[in-house]
């Protein structure tokens, strides 16, 4: 029989906690439902994580992929892209990836975005990547990952 929420120890918090954030490692639509639990989620929301959890495993798989969201304006495509990166650079910091938009108060918006999820306790309960030590170039274009200094 299942403990209600209210009778739960702190280890069977710490142990939940774990288990969420092991799944978020592995799981892009986990990783972001983790990162955002106030967000709305449906369907669309559900779709394009699965696509872009796809597009990685073909990625990592060596079959250069291509995918295109093509959908209207406010339907969470900026924030899906904004969620991959940071699952992304988790679990690969030593990648290169480029963000380009139509404009570059747009770039340097979700590039601090970027840094901001990276430095959150949630994020850092996920992964060990880390960033804005000395050495390692964190402004409003680049972000280096510690331990992970740029390919040339």
């Amino acid at each position: 029989m299942a403990k209600k929420l209210a009778d739960w120890s702190p280890a069977d918090v710490a142990l939940a906690a774990e288990q969420a954030a092991c799944e978020a490692r592995e799981n892009f639509w986990a990783f972001r439902r983790y990162m955002r639990p106030n967000m709305m989620w449906g369907w669309f929301v559900e779709r394009i994580s699965i696509e872009l959890q796809m597009f990685h495993a073909d990625m990592v798989a060596g079959k250069r992929p291509v995918l295109a969201m093509m959908t209207p304006p406010q339907h969470g495509k900026t924030t899906a892209v904004e969620d991959y990166i940071a699952w992304l650079s988790g679990r690969h910091p030593d990648w290169k990836v480029i963000y380009a938009s139509y404009s570059d108060e747009l770039g340097v918006q979700r590039n601090l975005n970027l840094q901001r999820t990276i430095q959150s306790p949630r994020y850092r309960g996920i992964f060990n990547t880390r960033i804005g030590s000395p050495g390692f170039q964190t402004n409003n274009n680049v972000v280096e990952y510690v331990g992970h200094p740029a390919a040339l």
